[in-house]
């Protein structure tokens, strides 16, 4: 239990990798680090915003009841148990870290959709890599054969794409052993989500020192198309991996930041489901399409000018969607899928 009298004269320093998020109900505090999340009052976020100014005893002082200062000692002794914060004498020496977000690449994700028409992939994935993309998301609509998965995975050979994704259809003809030694194969491939599947499970990957990664998932639901994207609960919720993952969370769309699409009709879209096109794939450059003002809008829709996310205790760590919302047209409304509510702090 912290004894107040030996730190009356000291700063409370909350981790720089620590954000506290205020919403209209409650507030939480992101530990980037070790990626969990905590709720707090928001009567302990006004406090939160005292402690680069006032030291332990200032803070205690302003109290008029006893129980607060009881209040206080306990959410101190919350902090330190969670490895949140420490007592220091001079917070100067601990600089709050600058959210500023910025990336070499035009492009860091993407998305490829792909329904009975044979893209040149080994095309867009060349201009891809040339504009920098790290990670790409491949979704197929119809039933897939492994070798041609392996086929769209030799191409990302020569490039420097650090991830693929494959979103694909259950077929029966396809046995774990396959995915298996697809996922071996191409270290590349981050995650394959089989959906359509008998049966919800994961399918354990070991490497050579018996470590296990859980790389192919199974599930049941049904993916008819890009519109079964843009549900938003805490199971799509994610903490980023970093303090500039965070940073771009602020300050940027969540989703579409230095993202392009390109849907299964070929259109290069900043999402598949959304309806504007920017030109097809087959005659437009994806590099001329970043020109477009109106396309690069779409990345700097942060949550602060969303109506209700402004006010969500969650909205640095939301995935986010602007192809459905809440008022149709209106960018700027609450994602149609989502189903929080942050005046009550529930989900309906």
């Amino acid at each position: 239990m912290i004894s107040l009298e030996q730190h009356t004269d000291h700063y409370f320093y909350l981790y720089a990798n620590c954000f506290v998020t205020r919403g209209f109900s409650r507030s939480t505090i992101i530990d980037v680090a070790h990626k969990n999340l905590y709720f707090i009052d928001n009567a302990y976020c006004d406090l939160i915003s005292r402690f680069r100014v006032d030291k332990i005893g200032a803070v205690i002082n302003s109290f008029e009841a006893q129980k607060d200062v009881t209040y206080f000692l306990e959410f101190l002794n919350f902090l330190q148990a969670n490895n949140l914060g420490t007592f220091v004498q001079d917070i100067t020496l601990f600089p709050a870290i600058s959210l500023d977000w910025d990336h070499p690449s035009k492009v860091t994700n993407a998305i490829i959709d792909s329904r009975n028409i044979n893209h040149d992939f080994e095309d867009i994935l060349k201009q891809l890599d040339d504009l920098g993309c790290l990670d790409v998301q491949l979704r197929f609509y119809e039933k897939t054969e492994i070798s041609y998965l392996e086929s769209i995975l030799e191409l990302t050979a020569p490039t420097a794409i650090t991830a693929v994704q494959m979103i694909i259809r259950y077929n029966a003809l396809i046995d774990s052993m396959d995915y298996h030694r697809l996922v071996k194969k191409y270290p590349v491939l981050d995650l394959i989500i089989v959906y359509g599947s008998p049966e919800n499970k994961f399918l354990e990957q070991h490497d050579d020192v018996r470590e296990v990664f859980k790389k192919v998932l199974f599930t049941t639901q049904a993916v008819d198309s890009c519109a079964s994207c843009g549900t938003i609960n805490l199971r799509s919720m994610s903490i980023p991996d970093s303090v500039q993952g965070y940073a771009e969370n602020v300050r940027h769309n969540s989703c579409l930041n230095r993202k392009v699409s390109v849907d299964e009709n070929g259109d290069i879209k900043n999402c598949p489901s959304l309806p504007r096109s920017f030109g097809n794939v087959k005659d437009t450059p994806i590099a001329r399409v970043l020109e477009d003002k109106d396309f690069i809008k779409a990345w700097n829709i942060s949550k602060e000018s969303i109506t209700v996310c402004k006010d969500c205790e969650f909205r640095n760590i939301c995935s986010d969607c602007r192809a459905y919302t809440s008022i149709p047209g209106d960018i700027l409304s609450k994602p149609a899928k989502c189903t929080y509510d942050p005046y009550l702090a529930n989900f309906a």
